[in-house]
């Protein structure tokens, strides 16, 4: 098995995030591609989040269509800061010994790997994964990481909470039933 685990605050999920599961998925041939939801994201601020059961129902909502594409609660589970390291440690345990692990990231990370925790032990768990967008050139020399090309939808979490918050159309950014799952519950306003 090729295992794909793309991980994040997905605060919300949007179109952006399901691109590059389906772009990783397809030029790195993966069986499944394992959305984690963070409980607490070492670098993201909690001050405009939602709570974690509704970043998850999103998740969920924004997944149902897609046959290859799962969610694990393994981190929200663990309501603590969660680390890649610790998440690719579990699903490491989960795999086969010829089985692949591939940990997949946005090029927005690429200045910010050295502040990972064991960061080196990562990329020697699993291939460390890092979509390329148009104007992307930052290499990252310190470990082994595969790079794929990727046209990326060009959207951020906190765009899109900007957006809500400003009273702005975001309905082109997000699939659609997460984008009547938050005006429902009016979450980031």
């Amino acid at each position: 098995m090729r295992l794909g685990v793309l991980g994040g605050t997905f605060n919300p999920v949007h179109l952006g995030h399901l691109r590059l599961a389906e772009e990783a998925m397809r030029q790195l041939m993966l069986d499944k591609v394992i959305f984690v939801p963070a409980y607490v994201s070492p670098f993201a601020s909690i001050d405009d989040s939602a709570p974690a059961q509704d970043r998850l129902a999103m998740l969920k909502k924004a997944l149902k269509t897609f046959n290859f594409f799962e969610v694990s609660t393994y981190e929200l589970d663990k309501k603590d800061t969660s680390y890649a390291i610790d998440t690719i440690k579990h699903f490491k345990k989960c795999l086969k010994a010829n089985d692949s692990l591939y940990f997949i990231a946005g090029g927005d990370i690429a200045d910010r790997l050295n502040e990972w925790k064991d960061i080196g032990e990562l990329c020697e768990l699993c291939t460390f994964v890092i979509a390329k967008r148009s104007g992307f050139n930052k290499i990252f020399n310190g470990n082994a990481v595969e790079y794929i090309d990727i046209d990326a939808i060009d959207i951020s979490s906190s765009e899109i909470r900007d957006l809500i918050k400003n009273n702005d159309d975001f309905k082109s950014t997000v699939p659609p039933e997460v984008f009547k799952y938050i005006n429902e519950k009016k979450l980031y306003r």
